[in-house]
C-alpha cells in the first residue's frame, strides 16, 4: 500500500493521505517510514533559522517578501524567496545581524497546536497559497 501525504497534513498530531495504491481498511496495522524531512537530515536548528531568516528579511527588505520555498537539510539551508531587486550588500549585512542577534538570544524554541485563526490573529503567516487545516502548530 503506498499513502500520499500532503506537506501540510504532517504539521497536525494526525496524518490525511490518500491512498494511491493497495488498499486500507479500519484495523489495518501500518509501519511509517520517514519522508523528505528525514531523508534530507531535516534538524530543528535549520528549520528554525529558515523562520528567522523570513523575519529579518521582511524587516529589511519589507513586507511584501514572501517565502517561495526551501531546503532544510542537516548543515545547511537554502530560503527561495519574492523580492523587486537584487539585494545590496547592506541590506545583507542587517539580514544577517538581525538572525544572529536572535539565534544569540538563545530563546527556548516549542510548539504547540492551536486554531489556524488565532496562529494568524498572533502574526503568523500563511505560506505559499497551502492549505492549512483547523489547527496548525505555534509559538
Amino acid at each position: 500500500m503506498l499513502l500520499k501525504i500532503p506537506f501540510s497534513s504532517r504539521a497536525s498530531s494526525f496524518i490525511t493521505g490518500k491512498v494511491v495504491s493497495g488498499s486500507l481498511a479500519a484495523g489495518d496495522e501500518a509501519e511509517g517510514k520517514g519522508g523528505r524531512r528525514k531523508a534530507a537530515g531535516y534538524r530543528p536548528a535549520t528549520h528554525t533559522a529558515t523562520h528567522l531568516l523570513h523575519y529579518a528579511l521582511r524587516n529589511v527588505l519589507g513586507e511584501h517578501v514572501q517565502q517561495r520555498g526551501s531546503l532544510v537539510a542537516a548543515d545547511r539551508l537554502r530560503f527561495d524567496f519574492s523580492h523587486l531587486s537584487a539585494m545590496t550588500p547592506q541590506e545583507i549585512a542587517e539580514v544577517q545581524d538581525i538572525v544572529n542577534t536572535e539565534i544569540r538570544r538563545n530563546l527556548a524554541v516549542y510548539d504547540n497546536e492551536i486554531p489556524y485563526k488565532q496562529a494568524i490573529a498572533e502574526g503568523a503567516i500563511a505560506l505559499f497559497d497551502e492549505k492549512y487545516g483547523d489547527v496548525v502548530r505555534g509559538a
